[in-house]
C-alpha cells in the first residue's frame, strides 16, 4: 500500500472512530471524544499531515452542506425536520477550528444552503447558483479530508451533477 493510501486510509478510519462519544478499546479503557480528537490530532502530526488538515479551511455552509447531506443520506432523516440551527451546532462539533468564515446572516434556511431542487431555488439568482457549484466542487475537491462517509460523496456529485443540468 502506498503511503498517499495508507494515510488516506488512516484518516479515514481515525473520522469512522471519531463519531462516537465514547468509544471503548481493549475493553476496559474509555475515552471522551475530546481524548479521540487528541489523538487524532497526534496522529496527524506523526503522519505529516497536520499541515493539510490545518491549512482546509471550511465556510459555515460548505460543512452545513455536508452536514446536512450526511442527516439525509445517513441517518435518513426527513429534510423538512432539520433545523437549521441543529446544523450549525453539528459543524462547529464536528469541523470546529476548520470554521473559519462563522457569519451565518446569508444562512435562510436549509433550502438555502443546500436545496433539494437547486434549478428551482436559484432559477433567479445565477450568482446565488454559482456560489452553490463552487461550494460543491471545494467539497467534493477535498472529499478525503472533510466527508466521512462515501455516500454522501455519491450524493453531493449528483447535486453538483443537478446544477450543471440547470446551465
Amino acid at each position: 500500500m502506498s503511503d498517499k493510501r495508507l494515510r488516506e486510509k488512516i484518516v479515514k478510519d481515525l473520522q469512522d472512530f471519531m463519531k462516537k462519544s465514547q468509544i471503548t478499546i481493549g475493553g476496559d479503557n474509555y475515552y471522551s471524544s475530546s481524548e479521540v480528537v487528541e489523538f487524532q490530532n497526534q496522529l496527524l502530526i506523526s503522519l505529516g499531515l497536520e499541515e493539510v488538515q490545518s491549512g482546509l479551511k471550511l465556510s459555515t455552509r460548505k460543512a452545513a452542506i455536508i452536514i446536512i447531506e450526511e442527516r439525509i443520506t445517513i441517518y435518513k432523516e426527513n429534510r423538512s425536520e432539520l433545523y437549521l440551527e441543529k446544523i450549525i451546532d453539528r459543524v462547529i462539533h464536528k469541523y470546529g477550528k476548520m470554521v473559519r468564515q462563522r457569519d451565518k446572516t446569508k444562512l435562510i434556511s436549509i433550502e438555502h444552503v443546500h436545496p433539494n431542487k437547486p434549478c428551482v431555488q436559484f432559477q433567479d439568482n445565477k450568482r446565488s447558483m454559482g456560489e452553490y457549484y463552487k461550494a460543491l466542487t471545494y467539497i467534493l475537491a477535498s472529499k478525503d479530508l472533510i466527508i466521512t462517509y462515501s455516500d454522501v460523496t455519491v450524493e453531493l456529485e449528483k447535486a453538483k451533477d443537478k446544477v450543471i443540468d440547470c446551465g
